[in-house]
């Protein structure tokens, strides 16, 4: 947060919301209630300017790209998985592992 306000500092990861189509842009033949709702992202990245929760920010995300959308989420958590591991690659990686270790 910026000292004495409300507002994040620039550079902090953050998670904005935007929209993308609005619902009479959004393709014909979708169920009614999904073409009443617009087709909204959502997008991690670094804060350009201090912004509030809430308020319009700009990211600049990991690959250099600029996009402005409502400030949602301060240091939103990494939540996803990938599931477990293939055996096959566990048993690769533990094949690989003292040939590696030479190589240090």
């Amino acid at each position: 947060m910026v000292a004495g306000t409300d507002h994040v500092a620039a550079g902090t990861r953050v998670q904005i919301r935007f929209t993308l189509l609005e619902p009479p842009e959004r393709a014909p033949g979708l169920p009614a209630d999904t073409a009443a709702v617009p087709y909204e992202g959502r997008v991690r990245g670094a804060l350009v300017a201090p912004a509030a929760p809430g308020e319009r920010a700009t990211v600049r995300t990991a690959t250099g790209r600029e996009l402005s959308g409502t400030l949602e989420i301060v240091e939103p958590a990494d939540l996803h998985t990938f599931g477990r591991p293939p055996r096959a690659l566990v048993d690769a990686i533990e094949h690989i592992r003292p040939l590696l270790e030479r190589l240090r």
